[in-house]
């Protein structure tokens, strides 16, 4: 608690020495101090920040000050991704800055953004338009006779042409960046070429080649001293795991335990016990696979990463149940489930919560650009009046630039207005597919959920300890915190969100249709499949169709009639 004290302490006395700084200087230090005071306000002054922003690109151009204009559009786009989460006005800034780097052959900025929005479409899984952005800086860098820039822009190719599985490009761009990088005794881009190549070829279920790839990049690693290489060592175990290699893969994971507690990011927490875990359950030694698995969790749970968690999760399930303690491994096979469903539920309100307040904020954006625009139109409508008095030859001209004032701001306010029906679109259909994602996580629970019951049952079978009624109790108890409608509210609240006055409208239209031909009603109009909307409802695909059947009938549908194309087209009351 002190420690986070102290921390706030420092961070604020560091704004407000900014903000000294700001205010008493003058010319291009008071651009670069607005600058870095707009960087460090948090988004509950985003409004101040974009103004400074704003300020700082005004005042750049008025000065012909080159370096102002870049970093004011460098870092006004940092700040919409990182701090209001708004890729789409994040990416045009960077643009801006890249193209005025370039302009004025400031090419260390050139390339540092670059590599940023290269990160952004990573982040954004847009893959190609990463390698699009890598190879146009690639083509400039080249021209330009920047060869010492080039072996870095090899790494994020690799990476990228990984993700979009191009595997041909992948060796193609590897073997070329490798030979430039040796050119340039570049070590710490063929480290990170030998490790992303070591990923690509897991990626290809192709182990072997991988550990091989992976052991250069720890050669070099330790060459180089790259602070990360311990990760390496710590992924050549769990290749030797896969491998069956135990012996060596626990050697190596015991000769990094205390290296691996110098890293300090929460992922990694955890992560050396719980390999040696399953090291002792790939040799069936249950009870220490149980100790270190246990221990990862505690050190897991402290770290609060619930990723690592559902992993762990699963792996106490296989243990407890090999040794035969049912009660922990049914425990553990509910936390994975419970946790799932919340980091789906978290992902989705944060989601829900960027989206309304980057709704907010271009709402209040427009309202200052409005108030402006009336402020304007005031002072223009007085000088006219007082130029009508004093000066009526001219009066002509002011009305014809007061005719062409209103017609530009006609302009402005038709853009906002499709701007705001193509955000309202967007939204719609951001939450249609979070409705899905949503139906599909719990249609994935469902089939988790049974599969979870048929192997418990089949080991209880196996038990002639356990009698049938016995079998038939614990069912009841399973099925009974299987909260299935708990599940529906849940899915029924949001879609109401994206959908108001739906289940109104059809009730209205077929007042007869029953609780569960409505949701099925609702199901359909997400575009689920016939066997996922089986699935949700626990009903075979024979039962699906005659219930579509009996819907039709009901809304005094025809046979030929599409039912979905139907739904699709509902008009709300």
């Amino acid at each position: 608690m002190l420690l986070c004290s102290i921390s706030s302490s420092a961070y604020y006395q560091s704004i407000d020495s900014i903000k000294t700084v700001y205010l008493n200087a003058k010319g291009n230090i008071k651009i670069e101090a607005s600058i870095d005071f707009a960087r460090k306000l948090p988004p509950p002054d985003s409004l101040k920040a974009i103004f400074l922003f704003r300020e700082a690109l005004s005042q750049s151009q008025k000065n012909k000050y080159p370096q102002g204009e870049i970093r004011a559009n460098h870092w006004w786009g940092w700040y919409y991704f990182e701090n209001l989460h708004n890729p789409n006005k994040a990416i045009p800034l960077y643009r801006n800055a890249i193209n005025l780097a370039l302009k004025h052959k400031n090419y260390d900025e050139a390339f540092w953004v670059y590599a940023i929005l290269k990160d952004v479409h990573v982040f954004l899984s847009d893959f190609t338009t990463a390698i699009n952005v890598l190879n146009e800086e690639k083509d400039f860098v080249e021209k330009a006779n920047l060869h010492t820039y080039l072996p870095p822009i090899y790494a994020g190719l690799l990476q990228c042409y990984g993700g979009v599985g191009d595997f041909k490009k992948a060796n193609e761009t590897f073997n070329e960046g490798m030979l430039l990088s040796k050119q340039i005794d570049d070590l710490h881009t063929i480290w990170l070429l030998l490790t992303t190549m070591s990923e690509i070829k897991l990626q290809q279920k192709n182990i072997n080649q991988a550990l091989a790839y992976l052991n250069k990049a720890i050669e070099v690693g330790i060459k180089t001293k790259e602070y990360y290489n311990v990760l390496n060592l710590q992924s050549k175990v769990n290749l030797l795991i896969k491998l069956n290699q135990l012996t060596q893969a626990e050697t190596l994971c015991r000769s990094i335990q205390k290296r691996m507690s110098t890293i300090e990011s929460f992922e990694f927490v955890g992560t050396n016990n719980a390999s040696l875990g399953n090291i002792y359950l790939a040799r069936k030694d249950y009870g220490n696979a149980l100790k270190y698995s246990l221990d990862s969790y505690k050190e897991t749970l402290k770290a609060g990463n619930e990723e690592n968690l559902i992993k762990l999760d699963s792996t106490l399930f296989i243990i407890y149940k090999k040794l035969g303690d049912f009660e922990n491994a049914f425990k553990h096979s509910s936390h994975f489930i419970e946790l799932n469903e919340k980091l789906l539920s978290k992902d989705k309100i944060k989601q829900f919560q960027n989206v309304q307040y980057r709704h907010y904020m271009d709402k209040k954006q427009k309202q200052i650009e409005a108030e402006q625009r009336i402020k304007q139109a005031y002072i223009l409508i007085s000088i006219i009046l007082f130029l009508t008095l004093m000066l009526g030859t001219i009066v002509f001209i002011i009305t014809q630039k007061n005719s062409e004032l209103k017609v530009k701001l006609l302009n402005e306010t038709t853009k906002n207005e499709e701007q705001i029906r193509e955000n309202m679109q967007f939204e719609m259909e951001t939450q249609t597919r979070e409705l899905t994602s949503m139906a599909m996580a719990i249609d994935q629970k469902n089939i988790l959920w049974k599969n979870v019951q048929q192997k418990l049952k089949e080991t209880l079978s196996a038990m002639p300890s356990i009698s049938e009624q016995e079998i038939k109790s614990i069912f009841k108890i399973i099925s009974q915190d299987n909260d299935s409608q708990h599940e529906w509210d849940t899915f029924k609240l949001h879609f109401e969100s994206v959908h108001p006055q739906f289940f109104t409208t059809l009730s209205q239209i077929a007042p007869t249709l029953t609780q569960l031909e409505l949701r099925q009603c609702a199901y359909i109009k997400i575009n689920l499949a016939p066997k996922q909307v089986g699935n949700l409802l626990n009903i075979t695909p024979d039962s699906v169709k005659k219930s579509r059947m009996r819907i039709k009938k009901k809304l005094n549908l025809s046979t030929e009639d599409n039912l979905s194309k139907f739904i699709a087209n509902l008009k709300m009351a």
